[in-house]
């Protein structure tokens, strides 16, 4: 199981995408789910409280199809956002209790960089599944924990 962290413009999907490819595995990207599910009966602007129970709901439903996966032997990269502690960890103690190995990616891109990307994003690039204007972005920084202490143990660590 292969974990990618990362606020937001980090590039966390265009890099599980490359890694999935490289290592033949299953990708999972929650914004893709959260886009093809319920962005279409979505409020303007799309609230925290709207948002998080769908967001569960995916994520659990993501993690019954990702370890149908893993139990065949197949390699699987998640990219759920990761935003919170609390997320991260209830993601690992699910992997480690299905017996899972876990490797962890952590993309650290400077903020004005990050920005750059997801204006340019918005404008119509490939890689856009949901438009994040500035204010999202600014809320997105002050709700993003970074990995820290045990989190970063034993993980690629990738700056751009």
């Amino acid at each position: 199981m292969h974990l990618v962290y990362g606020p937001v413009g980090a590039g966390k999907t265009t890099y599980g995408r490359a890694l999935a490819a490289e290592r033949g595995a299953v990708f999972f990207c929650l914004d893709e789910w959260m886009a093809t599910l319920f962005l279409m009966d979505a409020p303007s602007p799309i609230t925290l409280d709207w948002a998080l129970p769908r967001t569960e709901r995916c994520e659990a439903q993501i993690w019954a199809v990702a370890r149908q996966v893993l139990a065949r032997g197949i390699d699987v990269i998640l990219e759920l956002g990761f935003f919170t502690r609390d997320q991260r960890a209830r993601l690992r103690d699910l992997v480690a209790a299905a017996g899972s190995p876990i490797e962890v990616h952590v993309l650290e891109v400077p903020q004005d960089v990050r920005r750059e990307r997801v204006r340019a994003r918005n404008r119509g690039s490939a890689t856009l599944t949901v438009e994040v204007e500035d204010a999202m972005f600014d809320w997105a920084e002050g709700y993003y924990e970074p990995p820290a202490g045990d989190e970063l143990a034993g993980a690629r660590v990738i700056r751009a």
